[in-house]
């Protein structure tokens, strides 16, 4: 999985965290406040985004790229699928993370949340069974309600993830 917690330039000293709503074009940061910059935030909000969202997992401070972020509550980092938009802010947990992320673009979706969903949400369970198919499948149910059957252990997380993300709205 893409880590969105790159490394940062320290040459004199770690930075105070990451910038938020940072624009990239080809690679490269652009921090754009030209006239227009107001409407161009408001139009980008209202668009349809799909978010990787990953908990920047803050160990003495500093996240696994280097920026220092202190103490207190996590530190999400949220990057838009065509990488034009990072934002980076502190939740109390992901579902937190999330409806933070929807106030300021309404449309989001969100995509990366822990590989094995069961770990962390034991209401959710996904078991290998036969279905009726030519070979078993992986079954996912939620408070022992089937939600989906998948081919794949991996497809069967992510469909699971993706069901606690709508349900999560």
């Amino acid at each position: 999985m893409k880590i969105l917690a790159d490394n940062v330039n320290c040459k004199y000293g770690s930075p105070m965290g990451r910038a938020n709503y940072t624009l990239r074009s080809g690679g490269k940061i652009l921090y754009s406040f030209d006239l227009g910059y107001t409407e161009y935030m408001a139009a980008l909000r209202d668009m349809p985004h799909k978010f990787l969202l990953q908990d920047a997992r803050v160990s003495g401070g500093y996240d696994r790229g280097g920026a220092y972020w202190g103490s207190g509550q996590r530190v999400y980092l949220a990057e838009s699928e065509n990488g034009n938009i990072f934002r980076s802010f502190r939740a109390d947990n992901r579902a937190h993370a999330y409806r933070l992320l929807r106030e300021e673009f309404p449309h989001a979706q969100v995509y990366g949340f822990a590989a094995d969903i069961t770990k962390r949400d034991g209401r959710y369970t996904v078991t290998k069974e036969w279905t009726g198919e030519k070979s078993p499948q992986w079954i996912v149910r939620f408070c022992d309600e089937w939600v989906t059957s998948c081919p794949g252990r991996a497809d069967a997380l992510r469909a699971a993830n993706v069901h606690d993300a709508e349900r999560l709205k």
